[in-house]
């Protein structure tokens, strides 16, 4: 599970940058930092002036943490790079990586496909 959920996030990455064909560059962050440019979502870009600016700003950051936690955890209990078995994981930890994953990606998708319909 921890592996799909490194690995629905690399897939939804891609499809907002529109490029699947993987380089040994395109790590995790790497593709974050170019789905986060395509979709104006960068933390770091000058903020609107809204009362929660600063909130989502936050947010937006970490999000991103979040998405490269996933992938550390995949390395690190994944059954990624050919490994048949690995250590164990605590359910309740395991739980949170997916449903974290499936929540940023679903956000993600959700932010690609407004602004896909919106540029038509």
């Amino acid at each position: 599970a921890i592996g799909s959920a490194k690995e629905l996030l690399e897939t939804v990455l891609k499809t907002v940058i529109g490029d699947h064909n993987l380089r040994p560059s395109d790590d995790i962050p790497a593709l974050l930092k170019k789905a986060r440019t395509e979709l104006d979502l960068d933390p770091n870009a000058p903020g609107g002036t809204s009362p929660a600016a600063d909130s989502l700003r936050r947010t937006l950051s970490s999000l991103g943490q979040v998405v490269v936690g996933v992938a550390e955890v995949r390395n690190l209990y994944g059954t990624g790079h050919g490994r048949s078995k690995s250590h164990e994981l605590e359910i309740a930890h395991s739980r949170l990586v997916v449903n974290a994953a499936v929540s940023i990606a679903t956000f993600l998708l959700e932010v690609w496909q407004d602004r896909n319909q919106h540029s038509r």
